[in-house]
């Protein structure tokens, strides 16, 4: 995060093989979450303010990117898909959690009594529990005052089945 001064690269590392350069000209990468049908992903850039999906070939290797969300407000942080579809995305400074449908609309805004959420993950036997982690990093003595659960983990129920994230190397459930 050097505000726009130096973007950075996205790579691919897959077991055996060189690592690849797949994105390019990201800032502040955030958000890295797929579809439930393996055929696209996520990935946002927090200083451009915005979401953006790509489709994804057979061999997982991803294609461009196109604007799928812009924000209105704060910045797009950590993101999780759920079973429908939808993906919620933790929005830094805007004291919320967006859900956005699968067509790029705003589905849900859950708002938050901490300025700064940082991430959502599903958990729990159902993976009906929505877990949103935030932070407290930066804000000023008052507003910490003012927001004594900032940094902490929340947990909310929600109709809809998260996704399980991928296991890799080989790990066991």
């Amino acid at each position: 995060d050097d505000h726009g001064r130096r973007p950075g690269t996205v790579f691919r590392t897959r077991r055996g093989e060189t690592s690849q350069a797949v994105f390019q000209g990201v800032h502040i990468t955030n958000a890295l979450a797929f579809a439930p049908d393996g055929r696209h992903g996520y990935v946002a850039d927090s200083l451009k303010g915005e979401i953006e999906t790509f489709g994804l070939a057979a061999d997982g290797a991803p294609g461009p990117r196109r604007r799928f969300a812009k924000l209105d407000k704060g910045d797009p942080d950590g993101s999780a898909t759920d079973a429908d579809g939808f993906i919620w995305n933790a929005q830094w400074g805007a004291w919320r959690v967006v859900r956005y449908a699968p067509d790029g609309r705003i589905d849900r805004v859950v708002e938050m009594p901490v300025q700064q959420p940082s991430c959502c993950c599903f958990g729990g036997e159902d993976l009906k529990t929505l877990y949103i982690t935030t932070a407290q990093e930066n804000l000023p003595a008052e507003a910490r005052a003012a927001q004594p659960q900032a940094g902490g983990v929340w947990a909310m129920r929600v109709e809809t089945t998260g996704l399980a994230l991928p296991l890799f190397g080989g790990a066991k459930p």
